[in-house]
């Protein structure tokens, strides 16, 4: 290896023996050859530490840390004071990365002296193999053409800034500008991209995008963090707390919390959904205690109602309710969304099923059009709302909700 280190890779590995091959020879490939890999050992128990081992023979780039568990914002944390190079990457171990990435990024940083780099990247599926890449989320494709070939700051994407990817690893940082900020991922976190990134993005007036794909991200892997549904969905109002205050130093704070709060509050929903049983209660006590939080008048304000309607109405049912009756209402609504699927679908319908429960809605004269789905839409709603007044078994709601995800 030359004296000169351009990139530092940081790879924090924990049990991922199945992908972990294939993920470093993927970085030892780069054609960009003044690298140093720097690969965390979070403590793996399948034969990770073996194979990292292996590779450290193979290769003189590589060095292996090892550390007992403590989750990814801690591996990461551990590899970045080891690092030598001029610019810092991340990638994750299940993870691979295309052979000129760290190539075109570091020239793109070089050419614009960028602070930062973010290039585009693939998903591909754990479960079936196939790559998607139709998520502007991942692709870039929030950025204008006006941002290409140039370098901005962050106020030049402040009308999307609640669109771009705060992952860690499609991203070359300026390491210097990391050890200023003393950048840190928030340790014994899940989430931990958001607060990392927005702890420096804010602050950054070089920012360049690549738009080729370099990164393949993988999704739907049966161990991953964001699969278990567990207890540790609770970090998320940690996180979205932490990057809300970010946000407050920014001079157009006014201008975008609204579509901020939309944003993070369509997420916390979406843990909510998928967070096991056993932890929807304790999930859900947070979560009202986070809205109840927000400050009144942001969620009151004139243009958040009429711009965000449905999202208005969605918080203050979460506000307005303790977790048994927001469960009730939260079906009453998943329902009315499905009812007025299938009666747009299928306009002359009168019984249908949504789960194991029917519906029977009477035959009404057909006056307008849009009066009749209106009658027929009130008279299955009216009948829901009959059936969750009055008592009913706890494992039948646990049914509907069941029924209506």
């Amino acid at each position: 290896m030359s004296e000169e280190i351009k990139v530092s890779v940081i790879v924090p590995v924990y049990n991922v023996k199945k992908y972990l091959a294939k993920c470093l020879d993927s970085i030892i490939a780069q054609t960009l050859k003044d690298i140093e890999i720097i690969c965390v050992n979070d403590g793996s128990t399948d034969g990770s530490d073996k194979v990292l081992e292996e590779y450290k023979k193979k290769d003189s780039r590589i060095q292996v840390i090892n550390r007992k568990n403590g989750g990814l914002s801690a591996a990461r944390n551990t590899g970045m004071p080891y690092a030598k190079g001029k610019y810092i990457g991340f990638v994750d171990s299940d993870d691979y990365i295309e052979p000129t990435m760290y190539e075109l990024m570091y020239y793109n940083a070089e050419h614009f002296q960028s602070q930062l780099v973010i290039c585009a990247a693939h998903k591909i599926d754990d479960t079936t193999g196939i790559v998607f890449d139709d998520d502007p989320y991942y692709t870039l494709g929030y950025f204008p053409k006006e941002l290409d070939n140039r370098a901005f700051t962050h106020v030049d994407t402040k009308d999307f800034f609640q669109d771009l990817c705060v992952m860690a690893w499609n991203k070359l940082y300026l390491r210097s500008f990391l050890e200023e900020k003393n950048a840190k991922f928030p340790d014994g976190y899940i989430f931990e991209d958001g607060p990392f990134f927005t702890d420096i993005y804010f602050d950054m007036d070089r920012v360049t995008i690549v738009r080729d794909f370099l990164y393949y991200y993988r999704v739907n892997r049966a161990n991953s963090i964001v699969c278990k549904g567990d207890k540790d969905f609770t970090d998320i109002f940690y996180v979205v707390n932490k990057m809300l205050n970010n946000l407050r130093k920014t001079p157009y704070f006014d201008e975008v919390k609204a579509y901020f709060l939309r944003k993070k509050f369509k997420d916390m929903r979406y843990r909510y959904q998928v967070i096991q049983g056993r932890y929807k209660k304790m999930y859900y006590d947070q979560w009202r205690e986070f809205w109840l939080n927000i400050d009144k008048e942001t969620l009151e304000d004139d243009k958040f109602k009429e711009k965000y309607p449905y999202t208005y109405r969605n918080i203050k049912l979460v506000r307005d309710n303790d977790y048994f009756h927001y469960r009730k209402e939260f079906v009453i609504e998943r329902c009315k969304h499905k009812i007025m699927e299938i009666l747009h679908m299928n306009p002359k319908v009168y019984t249908f099923k949504i789960g194991k429960f029917h519906f029977c809605v009477k035959k009404r004269p057909k006056i307008f059009d849009w009066w009749y789905d209106k009658d027929r839409m009130f008279i299955a709603i009216y009948w829901l709302r009959i059936k969750f007044d009055f008592p009913f078994m706890y494992t039948e709601l646990e049914d509907w909700e069941d029924s209506v995800k």
